[in-house]
């Protein structure tokens, strides 16, 4: 049954009605933190030693993602690295998280044709996978790019498919992104109490994570309703 329902809400674009911010990246691969130069020096001598592996793709996509938010032209030559092998190995999960990492490059460089066209082959590969959550994740990522774009009924469509979805197969702390992007978009069309419910889901959940950083957003929200 959950199973249907989540490909009901890709396939029809089915969610429910309830009255009443970061990208999100989907791969479980080693992620080193905090970004410095020796981290990114380190994964560069890795790669001295690695085949055309799986792995490979993987440390690329890391050191993409270390240079992200201080060497944007760096960070594009390493995901392109990654798209490049994944390609040849036919390493589809590696292809996806590039794609998406691609994608939020160019999403936050403001060229946003560019940024959707990649999440779309981003979103080709996680439906061959039957990977539901990447899929959830590509649909906060559209959202994101149409709010930036202020086409407000298209975010709100994007972020309540990623609410359910994300609902569905049970991803408690990756809820709360989708549910404050919707409290947004309620409170943009004055519909202040769908985005107060909203609001308070993704409080109650960042409370259950302990996210000091993304209460204190959400207190914010909630007090300039």
């Amino acid at each position: 049954m959950k199973t249907l329902m989540m490909n009901l809400i890709i396939t029809t674009g089915l969610f429910l009605n309830v009255a009443g911010s970061p990208d999100c990246l989907y791969m479980h691969s080693p992620c080193p933190a905090p970004t410095t130069q020796s981290k990114i020096d380190s994964f560069k001598l890795s790669l001295l030693k690695l085949e055309d592996t799986p792995e490979k793709v993987r440390i690329y996509n890391n050191i993409a993602s270390e240079y992200k938010n201080t060497h944007i032209d760096s960070a594009l030559s390493y995901v392109n690295k990654a798209i490049e092998l994944a390609l040849e190995i036919n390493y589809k999960e590696g292809l996806a998280y590039a794609y998406n990492f691609n994608g939020i490059l160019y999403k936050n460089a403001g060229e946003y044709v560019k940024a959707i066209d990649i999440y779309e082959q981003c979103y080709k590969i996680y439906l061959e996978l039957n990977n539901y959550e990447g899929i959830a994740s590509y649909y906060n990522n559209i959202g994101n790019i149409y709010k930036r774009i202020e086409r407000n009924d298209e975010a709100l469509k994007f972020y309540l498919r990623s609410f359910y979805l994300f609902t569905l197969l049970g991803e408690k702390e990756k809820i709360a992104s989708p549910a404050n992007n919707i409290g947004t978009m309620y409170e943009k069309k004055n519909y202040n109490d769908s985005a107060l419910y909203y609001y308070n889901t993704s409080l109650s959940i960042n409370r259950e994570l302990n996210d000091s950083a993304r209460i204190g957003y959400c207190y914010i929200n909630i007090g300039e309703l």
